[in-house]
């Protein structure tokens, strides 16, 4: 079967996947490093055909390496997988190199800079001289809405769990708006 043969119901997306880290054994999987030491486990992709046809062929997407449904082509060379809508996370017109003013997120997700001023080192949490209460939640400066997110506006400062969302950029986090704890 060819790719542009497969034809992607209304909820999911076609998406070929690309190839940025490879393992020794040639396998690639999501797993890439944003900062110097900090690794994150998501696919990055270019939108083949879209469903609804919202995504144009070429969108660069990202989403989480578990998410979609590998398909069989004739290609060898081509790594594609079919991805239900709700598993994308951001939509990019420069998949290899994503900054804040070529990144959105999708559905409810809203992208925020991370206030990380004294709180990360190399893109993990340190913890050396910080009140443990300021560790509880992460904070950030909201500068882009998804589609669906209907509470929040960008500029927004907000507080969110550490642990929750995903990490885009060493600097940049989406985070499902029913995540976000606060505003400040």
């Amino acid at each position: 079967m060819k790719l542009l043969d497969i034809k992607p119901k209304a909820a999911y997306t076609l998406v070929k996947i690309v190839k940025t880290e490879l393992t020794e054994s040639g396998i690639i999987t999501g797993t890439r490093t944003i900062a110097s030491k900090l690794q994150v486990s998501h696919y990055l992709g270019e939108v083949v055909m879209d469903g609804t046809g919202e995504l144009e062929p070429g969108t660069g997407v990202v989403f989480n390496e578990l998410a979609g449904y590998p398909v069989i082509t004739d290609d060898d060379t081509i790594y594609a997988k079919v991805v239900a809508k709700s598993n994308l996370i951001v939509k990019t017109t420069k998949i290899l190199d994503m900054q804040e003013d070529n990144t959105l997120p999708l559905g409810t997700r809203v992208l925020v800079k991370l206030h990380t001023e004294g709180i990360m080192k190399d893109g993990i949490i340190d913890d050396n001289g910080i009140n443990p209460r300021e560790m509880a939640t992460q904070k950030g400066t909201v500068i882009s809405v998804g589609p669906e997110a209907t509470s929040t506006n960008v500029g927004d400062k907000v507080a969110f769990e550490p642990f929750c969302g995903s990490l885009i950029t060493d600097e940049l986090k989406t985070v499902h708006e029913h995540d976000l704890l606060f505003t400040f």
